[in-house]
């Protein structure tokens, strides 16, 4: 005859084996309340698919981790990044109505060191501004008429430094390049002609430590991210500052633009959103 002991020790294991057997198929097959799921998987449980994602490549098309389940579950599909469930989407269309929607019928939600490191002021009227402003700078037709000489001026200084080089890196020296040559032209800074950290080494290692763990500790990625992004806000304000200071002193960039509507600080946080959105876009390509 079983004893007491035996008969609960086996009751509890039944116990949690249902439990965990519930709980991991729950994860697996998340539900969704106002409409169907596209396929995917939610990887392992507690941290998804992060680590696959974030396993480096080289590649000038898209990152392995997308193509695979693009070529598997289609051009939309779910997953699992930082323990948080996501649709991950590819198409072109949806893209361009979720950027259009967003803040209407698109509810605004950002990773944990999204908010952290990037925090959304720029809603409403403000971000209708800033978008409308952006496009009108750097649309197809600002940049015919505007940007077009300085583009190629850039290309062609950058073909000649690379030919000096006996290794290049085009999909990272590229986008460096677009991006000191957007910063310029939002806040008029040359990092050629400062003695700091280039901001686009800064802005990579802040894109780097979007998704790692928001562990703020001493030689950790997502310490040296809140290093870099301090080091960014801090050139943006000096760039404010200077402008409220010599208010007859034109620049005739984005900076000035802005500056004659928005808050201090809506410049300073507003300038993220839109150089993340540029930088993703350009690795893209």
């Amino acid at each position: 005859m079983l004893s007491l002991g035996v008969v609960l020790s086996t009751f509890v294991v039944a116990l949690v084996t249902i439990f965990i057997t519930h709980w991991v198929r729950k994860w697996r097959n998340p539900k969704c309340e106002n409409g169907v799921l596209p396929p995917g998987s939610m990887g392992l449980p507690l941290i998804g698919e992060t680590t696959q994602l974030l396993i480096p490549s080289r590649s000038l098309e898209l990152h392995p981790f997308i193509s695979k389940r693009v070529q598997r579950y289609g051009p939309v599909f779910r997953t699992n990044i930082a323990g948080k469930p996501v649709v991950l989407t590819t198409d072109p269309k949806f893209n361009h109505y979720i950027l259009t929607e967003e803040g209407k019928s698109i509810e605004l939600w950002y990773l944990d060191t999204f908010t952290s490191m990037l925090p959304i002021y720029a809603v409403g009227n403000v971000q209708k501004y800033i978008r409308n402003t952006t496009l009108s700078r750097f649309g197809v037709e600002g940049i015919r008429v505007n940007l077009l000489s300085q583009i190629e001026q850039v290309i062609q200084t950058t073909l000649r430094h690379w030919s000096t080089n006996q290794i290049v890196d085009v999909k990272h020296d590229a986008a460096s390049m677009i991006f000191d040559f957007t910063l310029k032209q939002l806040i008029s800074y040359d990092w050629e002609e400062s003695s700091e950290k280039p901001l686009s080494k800064r802005f990579s290692s802040l894109l780097h430590g979007l998704l790692c763990l928001p562990l703020d500790i001493p030689g950790t990625t997502f310490h040296q991210t809140v290093k870099d992004r301090k080091e960014m806000l801090r050139i943006m304000r000096d760039a404010i500052v200077e402008r409220m200071n010599s208010p007859n002193k034109i620049q005739t960039d984005f900076l000035d633009t802005v500056m004659e509507r928005l808050e201090n600080s809506e410049v300073c946080d507003s300038r993220f959103p839109i150089q993340l959105y540029g930088w993703n876009f350009i690795c893209q390509l």
